[in-house]
């Protein structure tokens, strides 16, 4: 990607990257569930093995390293969402695949 050039997602690679959120979380839980105070790079670890032993990622963009920067929102009764946190980086450490599973669960 070229400097000042724009980077947008389509739709199917954003549901692509809600869901391997979702389920680093899920597999995360139940990791920490078995083996409670369970490190995080033991929990990352479980998730992209699980999540990763034959996944092809479903674009290109996949596949490119990049920052992240992941936020957790609850929703609320009223339907609204509040935030809960976020965390991130700007330096491009793995493939977008990989790294939304990382920050998911950090």
């Amino acid at each position: 990607m070229k400097k000042n050039e724009e980077f947008i997602f389509s739709e199917t690679v954003q549901k692509e990257m809600l869901r391997l959120a979702r389920k680093a979380l899920e597999i995360a839980v139940a990791e920490n569930e078995k083996s409670p105070f369970t490190p995080l790079n033991r929990l990352v670890s479980a998730a992209k093995e699980r999540l990763l032993r034959n996944y092809t990622p479903i674009d290109e963009k996949l596949k490119e390293k990049h920052g992240i920067f992941v936020t957790l929102e609850t929703v609320l009764p009223s339907g609204g969402e509040d935030l809960r946190g976020c965390i991130g980086t700007f330096e491009p450490r793995e493939p977008l695949y990989e790294i939304v599973i990382s920050y998911a669960i950090h």
